[in-house]
């Protein structure tokens, strides 16, 4: 398995137990959620010891609920062992599957580039699945997600890795996530912290009892006027939706910092063209 991720391209992320899991987190949980929120396929390697495994066969159960659930491919068999395929159910051993039978290093590669093309194809064919098909699963499983990645972020920048780095991939991933009014609530912080009104208006100058008054364009020209009550926490679900921020900050800087990183035109295009034309208090 290990040879397989290393030839996969970077596109294809693999979640693999023993690299996602911390020490101390419930293997049956963190499992069962990420093949609930975290995944889009779950590949399983159909050989002796998988198929003699009591964790596969639960971490099998649970992806062939999931599929279920969706209404579409999720689960996607790899044959390693021709005589292991009759041990699986039923509705697993009657579907296409990849053959895997060589291990050498060339073997490992090609397979490693068929399973790839497959993975490109399947992800294809979502975009053509009926809007109510994927509507539940995407808004639910985005969300968490992005909170995910946005709390490793978040958590660990003194010594941010791969993992925790906030690449410009992952802050792409994280405000495309959001919808109209949470990319224009971000877009609003952000400008306060560090764009064209950090100089004119200081958060920390903000009292609870204030109303600060935004304004908004949008791309298509629409202007619209938003009062935000500074003392109901306004930005809180920025914070507890979408992990952003924590209990002192509802965005933390890393994020805001990231977002200053972009030119003018990737700003505007990955705020689908809003922009915060006015702020003062009310």
């Amino acid at each position: 398995m290990r040879e397989i991720m290393r030839n996969l391209p970077p596109e294809v992320r693999a979640w693999i137990d023993e690299k996602e899991l911390r020490i101390g987190q419930n293997l049956n949980t963190s499992i069962r959620n990420a093949i609930a929120n975290e995944t889009d396929f779950v590949v399983i390697l159909v050989g002796p010891e998988a198929v003699n495994s009591k964790w596969v066969r639960r971490e099998l159960d649970w992806a062939l609920k999931r599929e279920t659930d969706l209404n579409r491919i999720f689960v996607l068999p790899i044959l390693l062992d021709r005589d292991s395929l009759i041990q699986l159910p039923k509705k697993v051993q009657g579907r296409r599957y990849l053959t895997c039978a060589d291990f050498t290093e060339a073997g490992v590669a090609d397979f490693s580039k068929r399973l790839a093309d497959e993975l490109s194809l399947l992800v294809a064919s979502l975009s053509m699945l009926p809007r109510w098909a994927l509507e539940s699963e995407d808004r639910t499983r985005l969300r968490e997600r992005v909170r995910k990645i946005a709390l490793r972020v978040a958590d660990d920048q003194e010594h941010a890795t791969g993992k925790t780095r906030l690449t410009r991939e992952r802050l792409e991933l994280i405000v495309s996530s959001l919808d109209s009014i949470r990319k224009m609530e971000l877009l609003c912080v952000y400008e306060l912290r560090f764009g064209k009104f950090q100089s004119v208006i200081l958060l920390e100058d903000i009292v609870k009892p204030s109303l600060l008054r935004i304004e908004v364009t949008f791309l298509d020209g629409r202007k619209w006027t938003h009062e935000i009550d500074w003392a109901s926490r306004p930005f809180r679900h920025l914070q507890e939706e979408y992990g952003l921020g924590d209990h002192k900050y509802e965005v933390r800087d890393v994020f805001l910092k990231g977002i200053a990183k972009l030119n003018d035109a990737k700003r505007s295009e990955l705020f689908s063209g809003i922009q915060i034309s006015g702020c003062s208090f009310a």
